[in-house]
């Protein structure tokens, strides 16, 4: 008899890496034939109270769930509940009064980040408005040390539920060492150590008979959403600098906001700065710079990838960077920043080229991918694309991690 996974993600974040993956996970655990797995889309409002669930099975969307009752009767059907990221709190909830009945299913939470750390981001990065004074003044008065005081807030009922979750969770998923360490840090969780666990992230890994070789044409990606914490700011204001000096370059920006709103707001932004770089010859430079949009369609993206000869993901911050793995997948050589966890990931397996995070700036990226772009040909690049290869191969597929995550749910259910 197939044991049942429920999978609890929110649904606004399928659109990001958080839903290639687990539609990579919810595939493979199906078939194993010793695994039923369905997905539970979660619909909250900011603060994750009021909302509704739709349960999806063999990819087929079932009823909304508008009753307390009915999510609970549906949650006990399940062997384990794997909650990927901050759930609402009508999951919270369900779990609790299940657990309360004595038979709630065992609990799995994937940490994709820490939202203490989003908090200390957002402050780092925003103009000082009303809402970022506001935010300051609940930090001083405490919604680190006890975010229940602020859960009617956005941050302080995010905060609240990711504690919460992680609480009592019989297991909690890290992508990364570094990650692991500095939550359980950030949330005092050193007496629940025992439960936490690596996971890495997985990917399809492309047949080597697809791969294709890398053009050598100063091709450079960026591929992901426009959000500040990614970087897209400083990566913005640093191609003037790189196509100054390599000027036969092209960049490619995928992704940005499924509405274009801040697509095009960054498509402006480029264009204001390259007219004050290079004044009337801006539209020459203009023309190597390429905004796809949001992008759906697998073989348009994996297009874009087989294009590039360089990945740039200068983000503040990562768990795993699915972007990242996916250039290595496709043998080509990812710029990133030197973060504790993609150093531990990329970086230390001799996988990409680092951007030491106090260089993080225009300047900084300009510097790292001009030099890269002109080492382009050279054999140690093309010994750092093989070694990107493997290391995806061994060690981040989704057979491997498969194989991670299978084990972690039969030392749930021993």
């Amino acid at each position: 008899m197939a044991n049942n996974i429920l999978h609890v993600v929110n649904s606004q974040a399928l659109g990001g890496g958080i839903g290639t993956v687990l539609d990579y996970l919810d595939q493979g655990l199906n078939q194993t034939g010793t695994y039923q797995s369905s997905i539970l889309k979660t619909n909250a409002d900011d603060i994750g109270r009021d909302g509704y669930e739709q349960v999806e099975k063999d990819g087929m969307p079932g009823n909304f769930i508008y009753d307390q009752k009915f999510l609970e009767q549906e949650i006990s059907n399940y062997d384990i509940i794997h909650i990927h990221g901050v759930p609402s709190y009508r999951i919270l909830e369900a779990i609790d009064s299940l657990r309360k009945k004595g038979y709630c299913p065992k609990i799995v939470n994937t940490c994709h980040s820490s939202v203490k750390k989003e908090v200390e981001a957002y402050l780092e990065t925003s103009d000082e408005t009303e809402d970022v004074k506001c935010l300051k003044d609940m930090v001083d008065y405490g919604l680190m040390q006890d975010p229940g005081r602020f859960n009617e807030t956005y941050w302080g009922s995010a905060i609240y539920r990711q504690e919460k979750v992680m609480t009592f969770a019989d297991r909690v998923q890290h992508m990364n060492r570094s990650y692991l360490d500095e939550i359980v840090s950030e949330y005092s969780a050193e007496e629940n150590m025992f439960k936490q666990r690596v996971v890495y992230n997985g990917i399809d890994v492309i047949p080597e008979r697809k791969i294709t070789s890398r053009p050598k044409k100063k091709r450079i990606l960026y591929s992901g959403r426009f959000a500040i914490e990614k970087g897209i700011e400083e990566l913005i204001e640093s191609l003037p600098k790189i196509l100054a000096e390599h000027p036969d370059a092209e960049i490619k920006l995928m992704g940005g906001d499924k509405e274009g709103k801040v697509t095009n707001y960054y498509k402006e932004k480029t264009e204001a700065l390259f007219r004050e770089s290079f004044g009337s010859q801006a539209s020459n430079y203009l023309d190597k710079i390429n905004f796809t949009g949001w992008l759906t369609d697998k073989q348009h993206i994996e297009d874009c990838y087989d294009w590039c000869d360089f990945l740039i993901a200068p983000s503040k911050d990562e768990s795993f960077c699915l972007a990242v793995a996916e250039a290595l997948n496709h043998q080509r050589i990812p710029i990133m920043t030197n973060t504790p966890s993609l150093n531990e990931l990329y970086l230390s397996n001799n996988t990409g080229i680092g951007i030491e995070p106090e260089n993080r700036d225009a300047e900084g990226i300009a510097n790292v991918v001009n030099k890269a772009l002109s080492e382009i040909g050279s054999i140690a690049m093309s010994e750092n694309a093989r070694e990107g290869r493997k290391l995806v191969t061994e060690r981040y597929s989704l057979d491997a991690v498969m194989d991670q995550q299978i084990r972690l749910y039969e030392e749930l259910l021993k």
